[in-house]
């Protein structure tokens, strides 16, 4: 979209940094740096056409486990933070290009836990969770650079963080209800 001096308005990415509800989701939080400082347990992106596209571990509304899109609101949250960043059309096209040539890959559940549990590094997958999956696609867009080898994880509240220091907008989102009437499948 064209300003009234012509220029074009800066693109921007949206990421959404929830807290869920739930045993693994609580564990993903506190191993995460603690109950409070882990404070969020899942980040999706929003995507160009509002749907969040995430690494979940199960099937939910219907739509298989793995890398996916989802309908806004598929789940209800806790707590709901979107993270705006400006980013270059470079940066833009590379991540979305990413995302979509990574769309349907499996959840690395066993990646999840010789991260979190045994300390192995992050980038070595089989699969992707969510917050991987986020730094993986931002780093190959050089949104953000090449983190440092020996972070053994980036949690879903690293990413917050990450996306903070580099300049993002935070806004707390209402908690909405899920309603059945916005899930249409893609095909």
């Amino acid at each position: 979209m064209a300003s009234k001096s012509g220029a074009k308005a800066p693109l921007t990415i949206t990421w959404q940094c929830v807290r869920r509800h739930g045993l693994i989701a609580g564990l993903i939080g506190a191993f995460g740096g603690g109950l409070e400082s882990g404070r969020f347990n899942h980040v999706d992106v929003v995507g160009p056409d509002g749907w969040l596209y995430g690494a979940q571990a199960s099937v939910i509304r219907g739509i298989k486990a793995g890398t996916q899109r989802r309908p806004p609101n598929y789940e209800v949250w806790i707590e709901r933070v979107q993270f705006t960043l400006p980013v270059s059309n470079t940066a833009y096209d590379i991540f979305w290009r990413f995302i979509n040539q990574t769309l349907d890959d499996p959840y690395d559940t066993p990646g999840l836990i010789a991260t979190y549990v045994l300390g192995e590094n992050w980038r070595l997958r089989n699969g992707w969770w969510c917050s991987e999956w986020q730094a993986a696609g931002a780093e190959r867009a050089g949104i953000i650079g090449h983190l440092w080898d020996g972070a053994r994880q980036v949690t879903p509240s690293d990413w917050a963080l990450i996306l903070t220091a580099l300049g993002a907008v935070a806004r707390k989102m209402p908690i909405e209800p899920y309603h059945d009437a916005h899930l249409v499948l893609p095909h």
